[in-house]
């Protein structure tokens, strides 16, 4: 069977901006509303009749992710697993591929959670313009700009410059016209004039964002690889895979340096490799090289990239914001397993999931959580808006708010934790009281 596109899901990231979620837990296998991280885009891919994938991954954590996909992913998609470096860029991990992947190919961050129908569309995109490079673009909820906003305010109050993209599309909202780092362009942003002469119309965003989901054609391969013998490797696709094919459009000299396969028609390749091919005027405008995007105005998409947005794409599964599901049963408003001990006194609230297992006292008040799998609850607990992973361990009187708790914690009775994250196996004696800290268990 023909295969139309190959899939690279890159779970290799450690994932610092989680800590301590991630010290003893893969990033890919962080739960969200208690599925791992990995298995909504495992969905989406089964979903879209994908029949095979790559996932890259720290070769430490190979075992761990190799055992969730054979117990838990039973469609028929085909997965092969490539260990990487912990500091390899992921640009990098793409040139290591290039003898595997045949075909266009798809590259999705580990940490993206997107509507399957959106991906379609990305995939129809790319193939009705023939682009170079197609990416997904998201619109923020005001959820996320809220998200954004606070981490913003966080980096004027200490001095530091919280980073963001400029993104210039044209006026249909469709091609890529540049993608800028805030952190690059230092004061007053530069648009080469060419550029505005040629789209004079074009819109300049700093609130849309990049989505991590790509849509390569097979020669950018070959031009990662010149450019490595060139000696001028390209580390990054954010930072600079991108941004280089972008340049690319409407430069006839950088096409020039491009591989032969860059070219768009089987006719011009032929004529390339003709005794008698003459070279374009490099001053010549061209549009061989083209790099588009969907924009998402509608639909759900996230990504958890640090502990803010995990806790939200935590809250968004649980109460159905996007397509897929928790693996609990669903009930009126919320997800419950019917294993789970619920004493009746205890109030469960809408957009929350419980566990396999879990326990739960009396006069309880859990109000949009996740409570993951086997965790015993004690008598007057109240957890708002907070994360609790497998195994965890609270007692009477506990208040827990805005906060993750890693599996295996264990806190004693009267705790109090606001705004912090606790990592795996920390033992809080009585009456703790944290807010605003990141616990792991060698503090």
């Amino acid at each position: 069977m023909t295969v139309e596109y190959q899939v690279v899901i890159l779970a290799g990231g450690d994932g610092t901006k989680l800590h301590p979620l991630t010290d003893e837990i893969p990033k890919c296998l962080l739960p969200i509303a208690n599925r791992p991280m990995i298995s909504y885009q495992l969905e989406m891919l089964e979903k879209a009749e994908v029949s095979e994938a790559i996932i890259v991954v720290q070769e430490a954590h190979i075992s761990k992710i190799t055992k969730f996909v054979n117990e838990s992913v039973k469609g028929k998609i085909r997965i092969q697993y490539v260990p990487c470096k912990e500091h390899i860029g992921t640009a990098e991990v793409l040139l290591k591929l290039k003898d595997r992947i045949k075909t266009d190919f798809i590259v999705i961050s580990g940490d993206l959670i997107v509507d399957d129908a959106h991906f379609l569309y990305l995939l129809d995109m790319h193939r009705s313009r023939n682009s170079a490079m197609t990416m997904l673009i998201r619109q923020p909820t005001q959820e996320q700009l809220a998200i954004e906003k606070a981490i913003r305010a966080k980096h004027a109050k200490s001095g530091t410059q919280a980073s963001f993209d400029y993104i210039a599309l044209d006026d249909k909202r469709e091609r890529v016209l540049f993608i800028k780092s805030s952190v690059e362009e230092e004061g007053d942003l530069s648009v080469n004039k060419a550029l505005l002469m040629r789209y004079p119309h074009m819109r300049i965003n700093t609130t849309l964002l990049d989505a991590h989901l790509y849509v390569f054609s097979r020669w950018v391969l070959d031009a990662l690889d010149e450019k490595f013998k060139e000696k001028k490797k390209i580390s990054s696709i954010k930072e600079e895979l991108v941004p280089y094919l972008i340049s690319c459009q409407g430069s006839s000299r950088k096409q020039q340096e491009l591989p032969p396969t860059a070219k768009t028609s089987p006719q011009e390749l032929a004529l390339t490799m003709a005794s008698t091919y003459v070279s374009k005027d490099p001053s010549s405008p061209s549009d061989n090289i083209s790099c588009f995007a969907y924009v998402m105005d509608k639909g759900y998409c996230t990504r958890a990239t640090d502990v803010a947005t995990y806790l939200e794409a935590n809250r968004d599964i649980a109460r159905s914001a996007a397509v897929y599901m928790p693996f609990e049963k669903k009930g009126k408003n919320n997800f419950i397993d019917e294993s789970s001990n619920i004493h009746p006194q205890t109030q469960t609230g809408a957009d929350c999931v419980v566990g396999a297992g879990s326990k739960m006292g009396e006069r309880c008040s859990v109000k949009k959580s996740i409570i993951g799998k086997h965790c015993i609850i004690g008598d007057n607990v109240k957890i708002t808006n907070s994360v609790i992973m497998d195994y965890v361990f609270i007692g009477h009187g506990c208040n827990i708010t805005d906060s993750v708790i890693c599996n295996s914690v264990a806190m004693k009775e009267n705790c109090n934790i606001k705004d912090s994250s606790i990592g795996v196996n920390v033992h809080l004696s009585s009456k703790s009281d944290i807010k605003s800290e990141s616990l792991s268990k060698d503090k």
